[in-house]
């Protein structure tokens, strides 16, 4: 009976060490994933700036040129 108390008692010990593992995961996926949604929003935010950045080199010759004539 004493070796079976101890046995479980050792599972215990396991089981609560591998609920804390989990915990430590948990955390880093939760890190991981908000990395992750960063990196989506900069990536967004390059997009956007290499957009603009393309429109207003195409029509500033075309602006200049205007601004120029109206003087």
């Amino acid at each position: 009976m004493d070796d079976t108390r101890d046995k479980v008692i050792a599972l215990e010990v396991k089981v609560e060490q591998m609920g804390e593992d989990i915990r430590r995961l948990a955390d880093a996926v939760e890190h991981l994933n908000s990395l992750l949604d960063q990196a989506k929003g900069a990536k967004i935010l390059l997009g956007l700036m290499l957009f603009i950045g393309g429109a207003v080199s195409t029509y500033a010759p075309t602006l200049i040129k205007w601004a120029m004539a109206s003087k």
